[in-house]
């Protein structure tokens, strides 16, 4: 029996969708929310494969998915259309054919949207291929309705992974536009759905939807060496012109189009303008030019940061060889990010970053003097085309932006790190002038996502840097060592990774706890009571951490020559320490008991293959005594 009135229907367009569709319903399958609450409709785009069988297999065994099939339209507007005609649900969410959900994803986001009365919903999304997607719009966490003042900017991305209240869809006529390669489809309707919301909410405190970065998604075909692509700019542009002209949407319109105008008018079109030797790029430069002359308007193009300012000025003049010239005086600018300090302070782990912007060599300067100024340095045939109001930057030396995030490797979820700029200055190095910024950021393990715990993963920190316009996403460089923390019974592990960049381990992966903490060498009691001091451990609280994740192994056996060992072998030859780690009268301690006979033991620890030969050891003696070794 089908489900009857469903909280969500999720709408899902497939054409040969491939080993895909496995993960999508593996996903749904996996769901918090009941599977009889909400309801899923595929619509098939006239595969020529055996994609719409396996959604018929799908539906015999399901009460609450649907599958249709329709003569192939080439593109996913009208499947998802005729989706949104049968639907029943209360709010409508689309999915693409190769994409998951998180477990508790959709159980919160309608919880959130019946919570704030939601019309339209935008919850948080991850890619896999994209440490950054969509964190601009959930810096401020979550908001209740983003129409009371916050703006259209923390609906971004306008991608149709969101929850629409159908009624409202359907009051309104709102439908994706049809047709073959309708590029964009998904920005028309986010845009008529921002017009027509009374209640349009952003929730950023739970991971929704998994957007899997693949060729069976059709993003790839969006390139600027075809006229589709201008054609379809165009149109999108257009409608956004009208869709929000008034008072009442001035800042939407002005958003969305600065932001088309900087990231696809311009920067697209630069990009390929530099690479390009068919003729395609001076073609995208024409029509470029075009849309910048109907859409840069002076207002629009104040809101440009300086270097799309710049830009803009040679585009509307045509100009494609001082585009090139400037672009390349960006790509010469070398950005470097260090930890300069880090500490645990009240079971935060506080961090301060140097950000240093500058020349890659002394040849290709990014900044010059010019008396009491500074000003920025392209080659002097591209600066005499340059007011001098857009090359001086002495009163930009506060205005870089530094966004400290964490990703976590195997879920690709990202989560915001609370910084703020302390110093900014303009300073002379060996390679020419710079800019240098230092950030403090504190990382909260119980509270950093969004007010809940950061889940048990490994987790790399980043920064996006954002001057005039000029963007790095950047790893955090880092050459300490471990700095471990126990908190509330968690292991923190802070560490420098392959790469020198710094990394967390909270889930014990490929640190341990043990040894980070730096056990010291000496007597450390009885095989049946030891205890060894750790020298490099901060501990939160009263909280004990079992460390189930070392095993001893006698250097009698021939498996403790070797570096690693699986679990099995473990399992037969090591030694439980049945140890503990918190807080002994002296200090942070490791103690445990080894019911072993006197000789010398090797320590391993678990990690995510089997079990790492660590820098430890220890001696039993003939009176029981521990001695405890570390490498040198």
């Amino acid at each position: 029996m089908a489900v009857s009135d469903p909280k969500v229907s999720i709408i899902i367009a497939t054409y040969q969708s491939g080993e895909g569709l496995r993960r999508v319903i593996d996903s749904l399958d996996a769901q918090t929310l009941p599977q009889e609450e909400f309801e899923v409709i595929f619509v098939d785009d006239g595969s020529p494969d055996d994609t719409f069988e396996k959604l018929q297999l799908l539906e015999s065994n399901r009460n609450n998915v649907r599958a249709f099939r329709i003569d192939n339209s080439g593109w996913p507007s009208k499947p998802r259309n005729i989706g949104i005609d049968n639907a029943r649900g209360e709010y409508l969410m689309f999915m693409d054919h190769d994409d998951s959900l998180f477990p508790d994803g959709l159980r919160r986001a309608y919880e959130y949207a019946v919570e704030t009365g939601a019309d339209l919903l935008s919850p948080k999304e991850s890619k896999t291929n994209d440490k950054w997607w969509g964190m601009s719009s959930l810096r401020r966490g979550n908001l209740p309705n983003i129409l009371c003042g916050d703006g259209i900017q923390h609906l971004l991305p306008l991608v149709p992974h969101k929850l629409y209240r159908r009624t409202m869809m359907l009051e309104h006529g709102i439908r994706f536009p049809e047709g073959s390669r309708v590029l964009w489809e998904d920005q028309f309707i986010n845009v008529d759905a921002y017009r027509h919301s009374e209640v349009v909410a952003v929730m950023a405190d739970t991971p929704v939807y998994l957007w899997h970065a693949s060729d069976t998604n059709s993003s790839h075909t969006f390139d600027p060496a075809r006229d589709d692509f201008w054609d379809r700019l165009d149109d999108l542009m257009s409608h956004i012109d009208k869709a929000l002209c008034g008072s009442k949407y001035r800042e939407a319109r002005l958003t969305l189009l600065e932001m088309h105008l900087r990231v696809r008018v311009i920067d697209r079109m630069v990009r390929l303008l530099v690479r390009d030797d068919s003729g395609r790029g001076e073609v995208a430069l024409q029509r470029a030019r075009k849309l910048m002359r109907r859409f840069g308007s002076r207002e629009v193009v104040a809101a440009l940061p300086r270097k799309h300012q710049i830009q803009a000025r040679f585009l509307r003049k045509g100009h494609g060889d001082l585009l090139k010239g400037f672009h390349a005086q960006d790509l010469a600018a070398e950005i470097t990010v260090r930890i300069v300090s880090m500490k645990w302070v009240q079971g935060a782990l506080e961090l301060e970053a140097e950000t240093v912007f500058g020349p890659a060599s002394s040849d290709h300067p990014i900044l010059r003097t010019t008396g009491d100024r500074t000003l920025l340095a392209p080659p002097a045939d591209i600066a005499a085309k340059i007011p001098n109001r857009l090359l001086d930057v002495t009163d930009e030396v506060s205005s870089m932006s530094t966004e400290f995030i964490v990703r976590s490797r195997k879920g690709h979820v990202t989560w915001a790190i609370p910084s703020k700029v302390v110093s900014s200055e303009f300073f002379s190095s060996k390679k020419g002038l710079s800019l240098r910024v230092q950030s403090k950021l504190s990382l909260d393990i119980m509270t950093g996502a969004v007010g809940h715990p950061i889940e048990e993963n490994i987790w790399d920190l980043f920064v996006e840097i954002d001057w005039l316009g000029m963007m790095r996403l950047k790893p955090v460089h880092y050459k300490g060592k471990p700095k471990p923390g126990l908190v509330d019974g968690r292991q923190v592990i802070p560490y420098k990774n392959n790469s020198g960049a710094l990394s967390i381990d909270l889930a014990g992966r490929l640190r341990t706890l043990a040894s980070d903490a730096e056990p010291v060498a000496g007597h450390a009691g009885i095989s049946s009571s030891f205890q060894v001091p750790l020298k490099n451990l901060a501990i939160v609280g009263e909280a004990r951490y079992a460390a189930d994740d070392l095993r001893a192994v006698s250097e009698i056996v021939p498996e403790a020559k070797e570096a690693k060992l699986d679990s099995d072998t473990v399992e037969r030859v090591g030694l439980d320490l049945q140890a503990e780690i918190g807080n002994a009268t002296e200090g942070p301690a490791l103690t445990g008991q080894l019911n072993a006979g006197p000789g010398s033991y090797r320590i391993y620890a678990r990690r995510e293959n089997g079990f790492q030969r660590t820098r430890h050891s220890l001696v039993i003696d003939s009176d029981a005594q521990i001695e405890w070794h570390v490498d040198s």
